[in-house]
């Protein structure tokens, strides 16, 4: 076996010295610009990624259960464990905040092989700020010009909002379980193919089905209360961090999918907003001509867009760097958290690479940590390990 591999992994000292290196020299010029340095715990509570990051997350997180049974997790990202330190220090109402470190994260490769999880972050996030799209504008100006100064002048940036999606559900006659259903699956390819089976499908589990609809007509808490009482009864402990309120929430959705409520008409109209995509302003002209067609009021939405898109074009305009700018309404990131723009960076020169940096807004997950109330927050990770290497490192 070569030095320096191990199971086909490159495990070299200089790899992984390098790695770190370049996440806290970007951690430095962050702190540069006025960001305060934030250095989380690796362990984690679990139930708080897989409870407001989402199903993708659950599926890919590491965890361990300490001696009195509490479920950890190694941080799988910074944004939740940077809010939370934020809303521990009773930090001013406008905080910014950087970091460097490794996070953990299970990965195939691209032809499908297990991955280690192991990869070194950068990033910011900016928590209460006065002006929230400038702060948004700022976050993005500091990604591209992260990766610029790390040697990518010809990248791909997309833009996605999953805020205008919940505007869209929001504007259907839905059942409130469906919607809700099709808001934390967002990020799924086959949203639309999934919508359509909820519509007509049966459970086929008859028992299965009457306990959604029992639980339908409880509230959270209650239908909490069943889930433990029945969960104690049968001696089973539930696992993968689910708790007995999620377990409830998925009967009651289940309850949702089962009645056949959703016209035709609204899976027609999700299938094509979930296909628009090209540039911003020829996708924003693709979603007003669907809302004049259906009767849907997002005039809003694609005005506060439009204004953004002017921002992010005239912003690119002065780095001066070749960019593929394009904005996909089924493009959310795949984590749940997210309520408004959102973007990816990358390179289209190594297509299998995936994100080099990405970030977007996420106004409610402080709230949802314990805050009380909604507080702007918008942010970004750089994933340093894709970086491309420059001749000096090569």
């Amino acid at each position: 076996m070569a030095a320096g591999k191990t199971m086909g992994r490159d495990t070299s000292a200089g790899a992984a010295s390098d790695a770190c290196a370049r996440a806290r020299e970007i951690c430095a010029r962050y702190a540069d610009a006025g960001f305060a340095r934030a250095e989380p715990a690796i362990l984690q509570p679990a139930e708080l990624f897989i409870g407001l990051s989402g199903e993708d997350i659950r599926r890919r997180v590491y965890t361990v259960s300490d001696p009195t049974g509490v479920e950890l997790c190694l941080r799988p990202d910074f944004t939740i464990p940077v809010a939370r330190a934020y809303l521990d220090e009773a930090a001013p109402a406008e905080a910014r905040y950087c970091y460097a470190g490794p996070a953990f994260r299970f990965r195939r490769s691209a032809a499908g092989a297990a991955g280690y999880g192991e990869f070194q972050q950068a990033g910011i996030e900016i928590f209460g700020a006065r002006d929230s799209e400038q702060a948004e504008a700022e976050v993005l100006r500091l990604a591209l010009e992260t990766v610029i100064a790390q040697g990518l002048n010809r990248f791909e940036l997309r833009l996605g909002d999953p805020g205008l999606f919940a505007d869209l559900l929001t504007a259907l006659d839905l059942p409130e379980t469906m919607k809700r259903r099709l808001r934390r699956h967002f990020w799924r390819r086959d949203l639309a193919e999934d919508l359509a089976r909820s519509v007509s499908a049966r459970s086929g589990n008859g028992s299965r089905e009457a306990l959604a609809q029992a639980l339908a007509g409880l509230d959270k808490a209650a239908a909490a209360n069943l889930i433990e009482e029945v969960l104690a009864l049968a001696g089973i402990v539930p696992v993968g961090g689910r708790s007995a309120e999620e377990i409830a929430l998925r009967f009651m959705e289940c309850s949702g999918e089962a009645a056949p409520a959703a016209s035709d008409r609204a899976v027609g109209i999700v299938k094509r907003y979930l296909e628009i995509a090209g540039s911003p302003r020829g996708a924003m002209a693709q979603l007003a001509a669907l809302a004049s067609d259906e009767g849907l009021d997002l005039g809003q939405r694609i005005g506060a867009l439009d204004h953004r898109f002017a921002t992010i074009e005239a912003l690119l305009g002065e780095l001066g760097a070749d960019v593929e700018l394009s904005f996909q309404t089924e493009f959310g990131r795949r984590l749940e958290y997210y309520t408004g723009l959102v973007f990816e960076i990358r390179d289209p020169a190594r297509p299998e690479t995936g994100q080099l940096a990405g970030g977007g807004r996420y106004d409610q997950l402080l709230a949802d940590l314990g805050a009380g109330a909604p507080i702007p927050a918008v942010g970004c990770a750089i994933y340093v390990d894709r970086l491309p290497v420059t001749g000096a490192e090569a």
